[in-house]
């Protein structure tokens, strides 16, 4: 009996943040094979600390103008900003 060996292109991450799982996680529902390397020891280990805080999202200038910069999302941006 003979393995099948995967024809699937291997991709490296470097960076376990939430870009970096979020490229792996795409990847691999397109059937790419994906490893993920950090320098911290557990992956998403910076996006748990920032979410001790809440969101950790700071801005000092104008709603409207903050808002400007998500583009065709500022209508979803703005649910979840505005209460």
């Amino acid at each position: 009996m003979t393995k099948s060996v995967s024809r699937s292109p291997f991709i490296a991450i470097i960076g376990a943040g939430p870009a970096g799982l979020m490229a792996a996680e795409r990847l691999s529902a397109l059937s790419y094979r994906v490893a993920i390397y950090d320098r911290m020891p557990m992956p998403g280990r910076k996006f748990l600390m920032a979410g001790r805080g809440g969101l950790n999202l700071t801005h000092t200038e104008p709603l409207d103008h903050f808002l400007a910069h998500y583009g065709e999302a500022r209508e979803f941006i703005t649910r979840g900003v505005i209460h």
